[in-house]
C-alpha cells in the first residue's frame, strides 16, 4: 500500500474543513471515491474551482489506475456540473509528463490549450 501524505488525524481533519468550506461557500467541490463492495477509499474528483470556467481534478490511487472508476466518476461529476448551468467549460491542469492523466483528458474530449503556466498544461472542454 502506497502511504498517505497525510500522517496525522490533525492534517486530514484540515483538508476536510477546507473542501468543507469550499463546498459551503460554492467555489469548489470534491466526492470521495470508494470501492462499492468494501467501501475502500481509492482517490477524489470534484473541481478545485466552479464557475464559468470550472478546474476539473481528479486522484485515484494507483492500485486502482485502468480500473475504470475515474470514468465513472467522471461521468457523474460532468453531469452534476452540467446541471447546476453555471459552467461553459470544464479545465483541467496537467503535469506534461502525466501521460496517463493526458490520455484520461484527451478520451474525455479535452482538447490542449497554449496557455501553460510553469509545470503544467491546461486543458479544456466545453460544456
Amino acid at each position: 500500500m502506497i502511504p498517505s501524505p497525510v500522517c496525522t488525524r490533525g492534517a486530514s481533519d484540515k483538508i476536510l474543513d477546507f473542501w468543507t468550506k469550499a463546498q459551503e461557500d460554492g467555489w469548489g467541490f470534491r466526492w470521495a471515491l470508494s470501492r462499492r463492495v468494501s467501501g475502500e477509499f481509492v482517490g477524489t474528483a470534484g473541481f478545485n474551482s466552479l464557475g464559468l470556467s470550472s478546474e476539473y481534478a481528479y486522484h485515484l490511487r494507483p492500485e486502482y489506475w485502468h480500473a475504470g472508476l475515474m470514468s465513472e466518476a467522471s461521468t457523474a461529476a460532468f453531469a452534476w456540473l452540467a446541471d447546476t448551468g453555471f459552467s461553459t467549460e470544464i479545465e483541467a491542469v496537467i503535469a506534461p509528463d502525466n501521460a496517463n492523466s493526458i490520455a484520461f483528458a484527451e478520451r474525455w474530449g479535452f482538447q490542449r490549450t497554449d496557455d501553460a503556466s510553469g509545470e503544467v498544461i491546461r486543458y479544456r472542454q466545453t460544456i
